[in-house]
């Protein structure tokens, strides 16, 4: 990504950590339902779009121990699952940081460091589940780019070129509640 994610403020939006809302203004803006359009753009033949529907819930942090240098480090602060899938992950396993393990599941985290957001499909899978970056966040939803977590590369024609491409893309989440 170019630039950190950007936090709505009150005179408009800045990045880093110390623009990152706390507590009740956090969970204010990330909890909730939401509709995301995921354009494949690479590692396709022609660009697509895939529709999905997430809920997203604040975790409970105090499950959550100090590391050996006695800080956190990036747990997850939000997660949540696809609503649009046959098997999704119950609300209270959300809650818990629990996850039962799939494509359902989301997983999204604030960097320590940075204050960038961030999220990932699938947690503690190997080779699988997506990648996401947030470029912007605002009450109605947020946006940003995606790459696969595996490692599968497409071969593809490009003109006269032939070339491997992990599939990734763009992405823009609104709130439906």
């Amino acid at each position: 990504m170019d630039h950190g994610t950007m936090w709505p403020i009150p005179l408009g939006s800045g990045s880093g950590l110390e623009h990152v809302p706390k507590g009740p203004a956090l969970v204010k803006l990330l909890e909730g339902d939401f509709v995301l359009d995921v354009v494949v753009t690479e590692g396709v033949v022609a660009p697509m779009v895939e529709r999905w529907t997430i809920r997203l819930e604040a975790v409970d942090t105090s499950l959550y121990r100090p590391t050996l240098l006695g800080r956190l480090t990036d747990h997850p602060v939000f997660g949540g699952t696809r609503t649009d899938l046959p098997v999704v992950t119950p609300l209270d396993s959300i809650r818990r940081g629990r996850f039962i393990g799939g494509e359902a599941d989301i997983e999204m985290w604030i960097q320590r460091g940075s204050g960038n957001l961030r999220w990932r499909t699938a947690p503690g899978g190997l080779d699988g589940g997506r990648f996401f970056e947030v470029a912007e966040v605002d009450s109605s939803g947020f946006r940003g780019r995606w790459e696969d977590g595996g490692i599968a590369m497409s071969i593809l024609r490009r003109g006269d070129l032939t070339v491997g491409e992990v599939r990734r893309g763009y992405y823009c989440a609104r709130r439906t509640r």
